[in-house]
């Protein structure tokens, strides 16, 4: 999983629970970062922030979903921003999370995320 947001913090935070959830955990600090952590680790699921200097969230989730590498990774969108729905519909986020988020959101969107199971079509 790869836990993307400009706030160290947070992505400390998210990072170590998930991990304690025994979840293998890259972080990434904006989206470029993203971008480049999710070609070199190839997540199955990532949840990034929108707003995030260098590259918006958005920008990179649409640049992940058209790359052969990432277009099969599950991503939640994360935001305060009022918008957040349409944003995350028009770049084609499979969910989103509006911040502030409680840890139990956060398990039931993964959760989610992992019974759609990969995006991958077996021939």
């Amino acid at each position: 999983m790869l836990v993307v947001d400009d706030v160290h913090e947070i992505t400390g935070f998210v990072g170590e629970y998930l991990s304690g959830r025994g979840y293998e955990i890259a972080r990434a600090y904006d989206g470029l970062q993203a971008i480049d952590s999710a070609l070199f680790f190839r997540p199955h699921i990532i949840l990034l922030n929108v707003l995030m200097p260098r590259l918006c969230g958005d920008r990179a989730v649409s640049y992940l979903k058209a790359h052969p590498a990432t277009k099969d990774a599950r991503i939640i969108l994360t935001s305060g921003h009022y918008q957040i729905e349409q944003i995350a519909q028009r770049v084609g986020a499979d969910a989103l999370l509006k911040t502030p988020y409680t840890l139990p959101d956060l398990d039931r969107a993964i959760m989610r995320m992992l019974a759609l199971g990969p995006q991958r079509q077996t021939p």
